[in-house]
């Protein structure tokens, strides 16, 4: 039987936000992503990320049940996949990006990594190759003035 809700939450912002992303669709699993076609084709899986609201407390542990789960299935039969934890702040768009694996250190090689909506849609597009195109970036936020200003 599975646990009770957390947070007793279901935010579907950032499944409908996704959809500014341009051309990077995901298949979302209880807000367990992971990227696994493109134009059609498989491309095999690229990365796994567990969203969680704001207003989720940072890992204390990364050996909980749901997180070894989700190392397990980073670690499968083919090259090792990025596994992040990416908290989203539905106001601003930013994301805390929480990197579990030395796979998704590769692209936040800090403990926490504070990231602008822009830099979200780039690494998700990274993940296959690609760049996103400037006509989506430019409807995309970036980092908050008060976190640019010295």
């Amino acid at each position: 039987m599975p646990s009770d809700e957390t947070y007793h939450l279901r935010d579907l912002r950032p499944n409908l936000r996704h959809r500014e992303y341009g051309d990077v669709p995901c298949l979302d699993l209880d807000l367990l992503t992971f990227n696994e076609f493109d134009h059609g084709k498989a491309v095999g899986l690229t990365a796994l990320v567990e969203h969680k609201h704001w207003n989720w407390n940072s890992p204390r542990n990364l050996d909980h049940p749901s997180i070894l789960a989700l190392k397990a299935l980073a670690g499968g039969d083919h090259p090792p996949l990025p596994l992040v934890i990416a908290r989203y702040h539905p106001d601003e768009w930013l994301y805390d990006v929480f990197p579990v694996n030395d796979a998704a250190r590769q692209f936040f090689p800090r403990r926490i990594s504070r990231i602008s909506e822009r830099e979200w849609c780039t690494f998700l597009h990274s993940l296959r190759g690609q760049v996103p195109p400037p006509e989506v970036l430019a409807r995309l936020r970036g980092l908050p003035t008060w976190m640019t200003e010295d």
